[in-house]
């Protein structure tokens, strides 16, 4: 009997918050700046510049679709993220936390490990692969609502171990539409 009320109450914690719940909903525009691999023994050779080696912008597509929870000044969500390159688009599962402190949002993600992929001539599917993405970013958030940012973050890659001593990145300036 207790055991099954323990299931009921685990449950009822996992379910309720959903009930206060809101959709976010995002569409944006990132560009790569640098890119490289973050050691922690050697922080001198963080990064290699992209932008010599890129002759103009490259703009990536992002997208999310999160059911958020609103806790004030911190807000909790899951979802799905894409990111959309010329020919091919990837999704993943991702979880994220966002701090609004007045203009300024500073937002850390991460998804991954599940992958659905979509490319030009009909290649298409979902696949398993243990690699991790973390995502930070610092936005400041213009309007009334703060729904349009244009801000700067981090993507890494983490392996099934999540080891951080040897990270790859990629750092990004953006825009981005916010719905929530």
């Amino acid at each position: 009997m207790s055991k099954r009320i323990a299931i009921i109450g685990l449950a009822l914690v996992l379910v309720l918050p959903s009930a206060f719940a809101d959709f976010r909903f995002e569409i944006g525009v990132n560009s790569p700046v640098l890119a490289g691999i973050a050691s922690l023994s050697d922080m001198e050779a963080v990064g290699v510049d992209l932008g010599e080696e890129l002759s103009g912008i490259l703009p990536i597509l992002n997208l999310g679709l999160l059911l958020q929870s609103d806790l004030g000044p911190l807000k909790l969500g899951i979802g799905i993220k894409a990111h959309s390159f010329l020919v091919a688009t990837l999704a993943y599962p991702a979880a994220q936390a966002s701090l609004e402190l007045g203009p300024l949002i500073a937002e850390a993600s991460a998804g991954g490990y599940f992958y659905g992929f979509l490319a030009l001539g009909g290649v298409q599917g979902v696949t398993s692969y243990p690699l991790y993405l973390g995502d930070l970013s610092l936005w400041l958030g213009l309007g009334k609502n703060k729904a349009f940012r244009i801000g700067a973050g981090a993507v890494g890659a983490f392996g099934p171990d999540l080891d951080i001593s040897t990270t790859p990145f990629i750092a990004y300036a953006g825009l981005k539409v916010v719905l929530d």
